[in-house]
């Protein structure tokens, strides 16, 4: 009971912080009353049961819980505005608070895929909201409201995509039919959000999932089945192509695509990433302070990629300490996805995952992680997944993805 409690919380966070507020208006303080409720419920039930909430804190959590504490130490020397430090600094740690929830709730489930059905869930309920309710911000680009960013949402469509191929299973035909109709119609979403990164981004893994994780999967089907499936694939792809060409062919996503690097809002991003060097520069170790690039640029806005904030705001000591699980996430998935010993049943979500880490670190190049919470649930299924996968090696009886009902 105390689980499903912390898991209703969570649910309810997600659908506040990602849709109710950007949709209507933010409530004070209440996406801090939901995370301390679900951490309420979550100790609660580790007192019952004995767990040691430390141990579910994975090095990877370590890190950034360092890099918010570095961040705030430094900020409160160099940082101009003191107070974009300090909010910028409660706003990731509460991030980290959702972090520590998934991965706890999953250790304790067996499983991530409480989580990967309801972002599938909160993603569908925002493209829904963005199609028949969103509004124009007046420069052919489409948000659910006038406070969401268009490029947040893409990418919110981008996770909400790995989530679905990560539940694919080729074998059913009409379950794997539906769901790559509602991976078309998150695109269709990414499409009027006029986001390039995030377009691209959704290809990409769709193409990693078509040639790399499904070709390895129909390997073990045998010939007969293969072709029937890769024939249903193609069938539903060449109809997604005559009815997508259309609508891309007139949308604003496509000007911007054909004016890569040479439209002024590409020009404006360089010269941001030409200021967050010089103020690296100028502060090589600690940087100017967290969310402060947005005082010291004529810009008056943050950089608009992680790497670029990460070097002007917190320097070489807070960008070794957030990059740190970006490498070890990596050699994680290197090792487990080419070890022999690995368990066969789960390469496929082992690949997966993989593949939305790889997204991660594209998208870093437009977008700062570490202010976004959808980028931070993403980090977080990764994180759960190897810790479930981990215990998974030590107990091959519980599969990670359970079978869909």
């Amino acid at each position: 009971m105390l689980i499903r409690l912390s898991k209703l919380l969570f649910f309810i966070i997600l659908l506040y912080y990602g849709w109710f507020q950007v949709v209507f208006s933010p409530i004070p303080n209440m996406l801090l009353v939901l995370g301390v409720g679900m951490m309420f419920f979550i100790i609660l039930h580790a007192i019952r049961t004995d767990e040691k909430i430390i141990k579910v804190i994975n090095r990877e959590l370590i890190f950034w819980i360092l890099f918010a504490f570095s961040s705030l130490f430094t900020g409160s020397i160099v940082a101009v505005n003191f107070s974009h430090v300090f909010q910028s600094v409660i706003t990731f740690i509460e991030f980290l608070v959702l972090i520590y929830g998934i991965v706890y709730i999953s250790k304790q489930d067996k499983s991530i895929d409480y989580f990967i059905n309801i972002f599938i869930i909160f993603s569908l309920v925002c493209g829904v909201t963005t199609v028949f309710w969103g509004v124009d911000l007046g420069n052919g680009r489409r948000a659910m409201g006038h406070l969401d960013n268009p490029n947040s949402l893409g990418i919110l469509m981008v996770v909400g995509i790995c989530c679905i191929l990560y539940k694919i299973d080729i074998k059913k035909g009409l379950n794997t039919l539906v769901k790559i109709s509602v991976i078309f119609f998150l695109m269709y979403v990414i499409v009027l959000t006029g986001s390039r990164k995030s377009l691209l981004s959704a290809v990409i893994i769709f193409l990693y999932w078509l040639f790399i994780v499904v070709k390895k999967d129909l390997k073990r089907l045998g010939g007969i089945t293969s072709l029937r499936i890769l024939f249903t694939l193609a069938i539903i792809i060449s109809i997604a192509y005559l009815i997508f060409y259309p609508i891309l062919k007139d949308s604003v996503l496509l000007e911007r695509l054909k004016n890569l690097s040479k439209s002024e809002a590409d020009v404006i991003r360089r010269n941001m990433y030409r200021e967050a060097f010089e103020m690296f520069k100028f502060s090589p170790i600690v940087g100017v302070g967290m969310n402060n690039f947005r005082d010291l640029s004529i810009f008056k806005t943050y950089s608009h990629s992680t790497y670029a904030e990460l070097l002007a705001c917190t320097g070489i000591i807070g960008a070794f300490l957030y990059a740190i699980p970006y490498i070890t996430v990596c050699i994680y998935f290197m090792k487990k996805i080419f070890s022999k010993t690995a368990i066969t049943i789960l390469k496929k979500e082992l690949r997966m995952m993989f593949g939305l880490y790889c997204i991660l670190v594209f998208l870093g190049i437009g977008v700062i992680h570490f202010y976004d919470m959808t980028s931070t649930i993403a980090f977080g299924l990764i994180f759960a997944f190897m810790t479930v996968y981990n215990s998974e090696i030590a107990d091959i009886s519980c599969p990670l993805q359970k079978e869909d009902t």
